[in-house]
């Protein structure tokens, strides 16, 4: 299935000095996957690999690792649906 419409969830806004690591975390794995996702490439097979690759530019504590990966999954499992 392809994505169709999407929410961004939380502040999507540019990031600034106030945004912390997890607001700059969730805006640039959404711009990420909505990026693949426009090239064709399904959720399943971009979601790990692009909150991978997210990790290595915005790194994450453990338990705010858990808890995106958690939220990231619900939205774009919801945008996929429709």
């Amino acid at each position: 299935m392809q994505l169709t419409s999407y929410r961004v969830v939380g502040n999507a806004s540019n990031h600034d000095a106030s945004e912390t690591g997890k607001e700059r975390f969730r805006v640039h794995f959404q711009r990420e996957l909505n990026r693949c996702l426009r090239r064709r490439f399904s959720v399943e097979e971009s979601f790990g690999v692009v909150f991978a690759e997210t990790l290595q530019e915005v790194p994450l504590t453990p338990a705010e690792e858990s808890e995106l990966f958690t939220e990231l999954l619900k939205w774009a499992r919801s945008c996929r649906l429709g």
